[in-house]
């Protein structure tokens, strides 16, 4: 999703969601996409899961955040 699309959806400013964003992409969570005028963001599928498997081994898997399937 674009900044603006995040913004809206989580009801927040789309400054709020740069700043987020920004995190998210300095930890290699998020990566952009550039199409047309509009930045897209996705999550590293496999980064998150490194950093699943690094919180399982640190601190055991009650604290790991299993897959939600939902609708796009």
């Amino acid at each position: 999703m674009c900044v603006g699309r995040l913004a809206c959806e989580l009801e927040v400013t789309a400054s709020a969601v740069s700043q987020h964003l920004r995190v998210l992409k300095d930890l290699g969570l998020v990566r952009g996409e550039r199409r047309g005028y509009h930045l897209h963001y996705y999550l590293d599928a496999k980064r998150l899961a490194a950093y699943q498997d690094l919180v399982r081994k640190q601190l055991g898997e009650e604290f790991v955040v299993h897959e939600r399937h939902t609708d796009p």
